[in-house]
């Protein structure tokens, strides 16, 4: 028959099932249906506000916003900005789009571009439209509000651009004529034309509606949508 455990037997078995329930005890409070539970900020720590958010990704924007203040009907965003921005909005977004601040820090960002997209509509830029809409949708992907504002940007993006290269006044003529010399781009097949027009003329899918100023510039009519954009000479946006 065996002999029963001795004394120093049985409290090394009870130490043993001790540290064994204590382990489990301390597994099941850091783990849970969701996993490990976030370990506390570290002293002195602060989580990023929204306003802070707001002006990192404005900051980023800088660039467009000052394009946006000068644009004209026929200005174009420069491809190196573009990809620039691009690039930093990237990252900011990566780096906070996780923060509990970050969904009200893009709310005024997307406010300020869709005050942007306005401005430019009115100037009756379809580039910067369009590239602007893009934009809104890299932060709210189910805005809603830019539909109208895209269909006008693509319906427009294929508009003729048109350059003022100089003015002739005939000095034989009974009445006065003023006739302008455009370089023409027509962005739908990449070609240039080199065109000589005066008020009232149509060509290349626009009308010369008429002069604005004395030879400051042209107010023209596109003939698809029926928009009216104006295009000043360089010498005289020189003086400006």
């Amino acid at each position: 028959m065996d002999n029963p455990p001795s004394s120093a037997a049985k409290l090394l078995v009870v130490r043993i099932c001790f540290f064994a329930l204590c382990a489990v005890a301390l597994l099941s409070a850091g783990c849970g249906e969701d996993g490990p539970t976030k370990a506390p900020p570290k002293p002195g720590e602060r989580k990023i506000t929204a306003n802070e958010i707001r002006a990192q990704m404005d900051n980023a924007l800088q660039p467009i916003y000052a394009l946006v203040e000068n644009a004209l009907a026929d200005s174009i965003i420069p491809a190196e900005t573009a990809a620039d921005v691009k690039s930093k909005l990237d990252e900011l977004k990566k780096k906070y789009a996780a923060e509990d601040a970050y969904k009200q820090g893009i709310e005024g960002v997307v406010n300020k571009l869709e005050d942007q997209l306005r401005i430019v509509r009115e100037r009756q830029n379809g580039i910067f439209v369009l590239y602007l809409c893009g934009v809104i949708r890299f932060f709210d992907p189910d805005n809603s509000r830019v539909v109208r504002y895209e269909k006008w940007g693509e319906t427009v993006k294929n508009r003729p651009r048109v350059t003022i290269r100089g003015w002739y006044e005939p000095r034989d003529t009974p009445t006065k004529i003023i006739y302008t010399f455009l370089e023409v781009y027509t962005p739908e097949d990449g070609q240039t034309h080199h065109v000589e027009v005066r008020e009232g003329e149509e060509f290349l899918g626009l009308k010369y509606v008429r002069m604005i100023g004395d030879k400051r510039g042209i107010l023209f009519e596109y003939m698809k949508t029926e928009d009216r954009f104006e295009v000043f000479s360089k010498s005289w946006l020189r003086r400006l």
